[in-house]
This record gives structure tokens, C-alpha cells and sequence, in this order.
């Protein structure tokens, strides 16, 4: 039989194929069910009159045997017909002819992606990437594609550890990613898990993160270890860490979470030998000593919800002096024993590469310290929140307005919200721009004090940014009761220069009258544009307005205005040009 199916089939699936492309380009098409229709038995069974049934039984039985071999062989050589043909379409495919090389950077940006720790176990690079094909399973055994160790794969770490080579190891046992915003809007988002106060914990008591067991076989490779990030670590932990010298380690983050922040935690050094010389540290409720060699030389530092008993703002001041090379700072609700002034020995800090520092529910004391010790460049981007009172903004705000980034910003945003007694500053050098300022008050929620502590504000903020060189203001959900005509002059004063102001969400019809030009007053005489989006504006006070401003005033766009309808905007048309939406 194997003579007549290699004879046979080739010819058949051949004819076959030649009828299929054609039907294809003629737009046809046969099914097998037509086929049966037309079909009739054409083997003739000679049989003689004697023993006819055995005879019978017996072509039955060749014609099943033959029946089965005809449709495995023709399974068989399909099967391998139609994977000798993949092969050969794929192999004119770009993909599979791109040089491994190539492929194998391929594979690291995609076992280096945001979305890559997320995934479960079979579905991360390197191992799904070893599933599509025998060449790919062969680039994914590059020890570059195994240096990454993680709560996903912790569970196998010998294999990564052997797969890796000898090439340099990141260890990452946290419960989400730990990429911080810094400014909304500014920064694209990585992907992150939830984050929530007990994560930690949470990921410790279930079992996920087990520091003990997953550690210890690390420990004889702690040498290829270049980042380490542990989390959920209890007081316990932190006591019998005792990390061997890793020479290789550049970024250390440790999350002591388990613990309450409330209690004064004895400092300690996780390293039992001489600690590493670290670009990049990162603690929360991890109370290192400020005389650790790990705080010298670093580029990023990350402090947060740590309490000291017995140091001062001057160990902070020391701190960032220890780090000319500074990048990025944030000190996030880092309480001290006490916040003395620096003396006046003190030299200034000169930190000529620093992009980013955040200063987050830290006491004003503490925040006017370091601003006053700190030179930074022009392009720096400074974030402040508090919970102090207006008079510590005041000690704050002198600093803040003295920064070199101050001259850089030409738009300032306003804002109160989500809750009333949340105040917030934006300012940028551009619409599009990054936040190079940003200011959160967060004052007491009884309406009296707000609004005491939000003329305050008002006031510091006034003598503060009176002279900046504003091309654009903008408010967002300013009310009338909130900040009358009277703290808007004394919080921006003239302001000659500026040319655009915008309200957004802004229920205060009384605050436009502020804009009326008259003989005794005229603010912001270069004023060009006005946007109004969804504010609530009387229409005899925005036409009162514009026509005062003729003819500097060229522009207003109303988006969604109540007052504003189309006898208003016609009216407005004969003196400017208007954009109006509905």
C-alpha cells in the first residue's frame, strides 16, 4: 500500500491544490457535502456463488483496512505538507528574518515593559516568548532575558539565578510598582497595582512575599545583585536582615510597612559588612541612621514616613550636601525631634543636576531649612503640601519665591477641591509644559477656619508673587464666597504683563467685576484673551468688560457659560471675536 499512496497522493493533493487556487481567483467554492452527492461506489467485488459471505467479509475487511490507511496517509503527508509550507511562508516573513541579535533586544524591551511584572508566570517574557516557535525558544535562553527576580517568579529563582549566566541581577519582591507621579499630568503613568496603606502587610501574611526563604539562597549571589527591592518586612526582619557586601548594588528600596509609623523604631543597617555605594535609595518607615555611608553619592533619594527621635533638619541639610550629584529628592511626612534653623556657618548646598524635589507633609520649619540651604538650577520642579497653618506657609513661601525656577514660570494655575478646604498653586513655563512649582494646603475643615486660613494664604501668597512675570492665570472651581476682588488684587496684584486669563468651573459673577478697566483701576492692561469655561457670569458684567477693554482685549472663547446665550454673544461679536460652544 505505501507504494501506491506515494504514488497516488501527490498527484491527488497536487490536482487539488491546482482547483482550489483557481476557484479562489474565480470567487468558488466546494464542500465536501456536494462531493458525497455526486459520489458512487466504483470497486467491483468479484465473488464467486460458493462461500459467498465468506468472501464477503473478507473485502470488507481489506476495504476498511485500506479505507483507514488511505486516511492516515493522507493525514500524515498533509500534516507535514502544510508545516513544510508554514515554514517556507515564514521564512519570508521579516519578522523570522531578523538576526537574533536583533530579536534578542526585541525580547529585552519586552521582559523590561511596565506591564511585564503584572503578568502571571506563564504569560511573562521570557516564557511565553519561548512558546512560539523552536528559533525564539533558543533567543529566550539569553541570560539577559533572566536577570529580573520578582514576586512572580520568586518561586523559581534557581532557575533564573542558573539561566542568567553571570550577568547582573535585580530583585524586586514588592506587591505593586513602585514608580511615585510626581506632578498630575506632567509624567507619563506607568502601569501599577493597587496601592493601598496595608499592601504590604497584606502580600506578607498571605504568603506571597516570604523574605526568609526567598533570601537566603540569594545571598551566595548577592555580588550580581544591582537593585534590591524588599517589601512587608516586619521590625523583626529589618533587626536579622544582614545583608552580605553587595559591591554591584546601585538601587536599594525597603518598605518596613508591617510596623506603625506612630512608634519610634531603633535605627539599624541592614548590611552586615561594608554597605554598598548606592545611586538610587528608597525607604519608607526604615529609620537608616544619617550617618550611613549609603546616604553619600546618590542620585535619587526617597524618605518617607520615617520618624527620628533624636536628629534635626541640620541631618537632612547634611544629607543632601553628602549628595552633589542629586536628581531627584522626596521627604514624605519625615518627622524630626526637632527643626532648628541652620547657623550662619552654614555654607549652601549646590546641587546643579537637581530636576525634582518634593517636600510632603513636613513641618514648615523643617521645609524653610532646606529650601534656604539648597541652590538649585532654573529647571528645577519643587512640589510642597502641608497641613500648617497660614503663618508656616509664610515662613515657607519667602524661600520658595527666592529659587531660581521662580523666573521660569509664566502661568499660574489656582485651585480649591475636591474639598473646600483644599487650596492648591500650579506653576509652568507653558500650557504644555511640566509643573516646575506645586502647592497643596490642606487646611482644617470647619468653614471659619478655612476661610481665615485662605485670606492668609491670600496674603503671603500676594507678597510673594507680586512681581513674577505672569503671561497667563488661570482659576479652576473658585467661588465668590472663596476669594473675593479684593484678595484676587492683593494675591496678583497688577500683574502688567499678563495677556491670557481663564476661569474654569468657576461659580463667581461678582469676581469679573474685578476686571472692569476704570480711571482709578486698570489691571492687567496687556490682557488679550479671555476664556471662560462653565463659570456662572452675569451678562451685563461680561459685556461691561469686554467693551471696557477695547481694543486690547481681541479674544474671548465661552464654553458652556450660564448667562451667556446668543443675543449675548452677538452683542459680544460687533466689538471682538468670539468662540462660543454651547
Amino acid at each position: 500500500m505505501q507504494d501506491v499512496a506515494l504514488d497516488t497522493l501527490p498527484r491527488f493533493i497536487t490536482s487539488l491544490c491546482e482547483r482550489a487556487y483557481y476557484n479562489q481567483a474565480e470567487g468558488r467554492a466546494e464542500s465536501v457535502a456536494e462531493l458525497c452527492l455526486h459520489l458512487s461506489p466504483t470497486i467491483q467485488f468479484n465473488t464467486p456463488d460458493a462461500n459467498a459471505a465468506e468472501h464477503a467479509d473478507g473485502a470488507l475487511d481489506a476495504l476498511a483496512l485500506a479505507c483507514t490507511y488511505a486516511v492516515s496517509a493522507i493525514t500524515s503527508y498533509t500534516r507535514i505538507l502544510l508545516s513544510t509550507a508554514r515554514t517556507h511562508r515564514n521564512s519570508r516573513s521579516l519578522i523570522y528574518r531578523l538576526p537574533d541579535e536583533v530579536l534578542s533586544i526585541i525580547f529585552e524591551f519586552t521582559q523590561s515593559s511596565a506591564i511585564n511584572p503584572a503578568c502571571g508566570l506563564k504569560a511573562k517574557a521570557p516564557f511565553n516568548l519561548s512558546l512560539v516557535s523552536r528559533r525564539w525558544r533558543g533567543v529566550a535562553l539569553n541570560p539577559a532575558l533572566w536577570t529580573v527576580i520578582d514576586r512572580k517568579n520568586a518561586r523559581i529563582a534557581n532557575l533564573y539565578l542558573q539561566r542568567s549566566g553571570s550577568r547582573l541581577l535585580d530583585i524586586d519582591l514588592l506587591s505593586y510598582n513602585q514608580s511615585y507621579y510626581w506632578f498630575s499630568g506632567s509624567d507619563i503613568r506607568s502601569f501599577a497595582f493597587d496601592i493601598r496603606p496595608n499592601a504590604a502587610l497584606t502580600a506578607r501574611n498571605a504568603g506571597r512575599v516570604d523574605h526568609g526563604s526567598l533570601l537566603t539562597p540569594l545571598f551566595s549571589h548577592i555580588e550580581r545583585c544591582r537593585t534590591l527591592a524588599l517589601e512587608g518586612l516586619r521590625h523583626y526582619d529589618v533587626v536579622h536582615l544582614g545583608l552580605p557586601h553587595a559591591p554591584n548594588l546601585k538601587s536599594l528600596r525597603l518598605f518596613n510597612s508591617a510596623d506603625s509609623f506612630v512608634h519610634w523604631k531603633p535605627l539599624h543597617e541592614p548590611f552586615l559588612q561594608r554597605p554598598p555605594n548606592l545611586s538610587i535609595l528608597e525607604l519608607y518607615n526604615f529609620p537608616l541612621p544619617f550617618t550611613s555611608s549609603m546616604f553619600v553619592g546618590l542620585k535619587e533619594m526617597y524618605i518617607r514616613t520615617v520618624a527620628y527621635s533624636r536628629r534635626t533638619a541640620q541631618g537632612l541639610i547634611g544629607i543632601l550636601a553628602a549628595c552633589p550629584l542629586l536628581e531627584k529628592v522626596e521627604l514624605d511626612s519625615v518627622c524630626l525631634a526637632s527643626s532648628l534653623a541652620p547657623t550662619p556657618e552654614f555654607e549652601p548646598i549646590l546641587l546643579p543636576h537637581l530636576e525634582k524635589m518634593a517636600l510632603l507633609w513636613m513641618d514648615s520649619s523643617v521645609v524653610r531649612v532646606i529650601l534656604s540651604s539648597v541652590i538649585a538650577p532654573p529647571t528645577l520642579r519643587l512640589e510642597i503640601r502641608t497641613t500648617d497653618n497660614a503663618s508656616g506657609l509664610g515662613m515657607v513661601s519667602p524661600q520658595v519665591t527666592a529659587l531660581p525656577n521662580i523666573h521660569a514660570v509664566k502661568m499660574l494655575f489656582f485651585r480649591i477641591g475636591p474639598g473646600t478646604e483644599q487650596f492648591g498653586l500650579t506653576g509652568r513655563a507653558s500650557e504644555d509644559g511640566v509643573d516646575l512649582l506645586k502647592f497643596d494646603f490642606h487646611f482644617p475643615p470647619e468653614l471659619a477656619a478655612f476661610s481665615k486660613a485662605r485670606k492668609d494664604v491670600m496674603f503671603y501668597l500676594g507678597q510673594d508673587l507680586l512681581n513674577l512675570p505672569l503671561h497667563r492665570l488661570s482659576f479652576l472651581q473658585i467661588y465668590d464666597d472663596q476669594m473675593n476682588g479684593l484678595a484676587y488684587v492683593q494675591t496678583i496684584g497688577d500683574a502688567s504683563a499678563l495677556t491670557v486669563l481663564s476661569l474654569d468651573e468657576c461659580d463667581a459673577p461678582e469676581f469679573l467685576e474685578v476686571f472692569i478697566a476704570t480711571p482709578t483701576i486698570h489691571l492687567y492692561p496687556s490682557l488679550q484673551a479671555l476664556h471662560l469655561r462653565q463659570p456662572h457670569v452675569r451678562k451685563d458684567t461680561l459685556i461691561r468688560l469686554v467693551d471696557s477693554r477695547q481694543p486690547q482685549l481681541s479674544y474671548i472663547k465661552i464654553v458652556q457659560c450660564e448667562g451667556v446665550d446668543e443675543d449675548v454673544v452677538s452683542e459680544l461679536r460687533n466689538v471682538i471675536e468670539v468662540s462660543w460652544e454651547k
